[in-house]
């Protein structure tokens, strides 16, 4: 595939994502460590094509990429912390806490994901410890109401 094509492809599927530009850019990033596409090779714009169609469901790359049990996991957890819809809870954790610069958790790489679930884990002990327990999910959203 010409560059051209590249860009065109890389763009097409990042818009049936719904990402934004600053998020390709993160891909970007994260996937070959340059900041600028036009700085990029043409390989590395393959590899974060490679990428982009692995969230979109239809890349047949799947090296070192979070299973879907890893995602389910991590969305348990959430919600046992009371982080249920409001993902910027779970992100910053993520960011801050882990210290692993992902926008979304699907785009965790396996050691990653594990690495995160760890800490969820350690958080629920935690937070179990110091207020005696954990709501159940129905008792979170009732005190959010």
């Amino acid at each position: 595939m010409d560059r051209k094509a590249l860009l065109k492809a890389i763009w097409g599927t990042a818009k049936e994502l719904g990402m934004s530009s600053e998020e390709v850019h993160t891909v970007l990033s994260r996937e070959t460590g340059k900041d600028s596409m036009r700085d990029s090779t043409d390989r590395q714009l393959q590899r974060l094509l490679d990428a982009l169609k692995l969230y979109k469901g239809v890349g047949e790359v799947q090296k070192n990429r979070l299973s879907g049990k890893q995602l389910h996991f991590i969305n348990g957890l959430e919600k046992k912390l009371g982080w249920a819809g409001e993902p910027e809870r779970l992100r910053g954790f993520i960011n801050k806490k882990m210290s692993i610069q992902v926008d979304r958790p699907e785009w965790l790489t396996s050691q990653q994901a594990s690495k995160v679930i760890e800490g969820l884990k350690k958080a629920i002990e935690h937070a179990g410890a110091k207020a005696g327990s954990l709501p159940e999910e129905g008792e979170a959203a009732r005190e959010a109401k």
